[in-house]
């Protein structure tokens, strides 16, 4: 199947996953084998800005002037389910987490 150029959105179907394309290119959503649909948008940045899951869960992610999480929340429609914040040092490495609704897993120095 072919779509012409001023289409604003196009499907591509592999098998049975299908992915759909909006006309900037990047992925709007993905429905798989089990007919479970994943919709995503994106910022002006082009960065994913909402993934909404097949099962009412949408994750939407912040970011800083250097395009780098600042901030990650799960939610549905009537409750948050987890949210973190991140600060960063001027290199751009993690300094602080916060989370709520979530344990972080504290990993061991390596030597």
């Amino acid at each position: 199947m072919t779509w012409p150029a001023t289409s604003p959105a196009r499907r591509i179907r592999t098998g049975t996953v299908v992915r759909v394309y909006a006309a900037a290119g990047n992925l709007t959503s993905l429905t798989g084998w089990l007919n479970n649909t994943t919709a995503f948008t994106t910022n002006s940045d082009g960065r994913t800005a909402s993934t909404t899951f097949a099962n009412g869960v949408t994750t939407a992610t912040t970011y800083d002037d250097a395009g780098l999480a600042k901030g990650i929340t799960a939610s549905t429609a009537t409750a948050t389910l987890a949210a973190s914040s991140y600060t960063r040092d001027d290199n751009g490495t993690l300094a602080s987490a916060d989370t709520t609704g979530v344990s972080l897993v504290a990993w061991p120095a390596v030597s």
